[in-house]
């Protein structure tokens, strides 16, 4: 998927997958996604490995993953995240295995756990800007960037 526009898509109900685009695996780039919404993953939902590059998010929303959610393992270089929320893990981005964020932007994005991007497993996150995001929940855990288990963080402004 290359070079396109997703505004205002929804996948509705619980459990539903990609408010835009719902993929088994693949890449997605050089894509515009504003406003979309599903239970799992508000714009891009991957139910195995994939990648999405060089794209923007905007305002979308999900349970978990506000914009992209991958079931298994994934990388995202080179993306924009701004005010994407989840009530549930992964503001802008959750991974349920591991994954690696480089050289991306987020900007108030906001979850129960990891405000920013959410790693249920290990991962890297590289070269990246966080300014604004938050951890909704009581203990507030990850306002910017939340590893379940091992994690590196590389460069990055926090």
């Amino acid at each position: 998927m290359t070079n396109c526009n997703f505004v205002n898509n929804s996948a509705t109900g619980e459990g539903s997958l990609g408010g835009a685009i719902r993929m088994n695996s693949g890449t997605v780039s050089n894509c515009n996604f504003t406003d979309n919404d599903a239970y799992y993953g508000g714009a891009v939902c991957f139910l195995n490995t994939g990648s999405v590059t060089n794209c923007n998010f905007t305002g979308n929303s999900a349970q978990y993953g506000g914009a992209v959610y991958f079931y298994d393992e994934g990388s995202v270089p080179n993306c924009n995240f701004i005010n994407n929320p989840a009530s549930g893990w992964g503001g802008a981005i959750r991974f349920s295995k591991t994954g690696a964020v480089t050289n991306c932007n987020f900007t108030d994005n906001s979850a129960y756990r990891g405000g920013a991007v959410y790693l249920s497993s290990t991962g890297n996150v590289t070269n990246c800007n966080f300014i604004n995001n938050k951890a909704t929940s009581t203990n507030s855990w990850g306002g910017a960037v939340f590893f379940n288990r091992e994690g590196t963080v590389t460069n990055c402004n926090l």
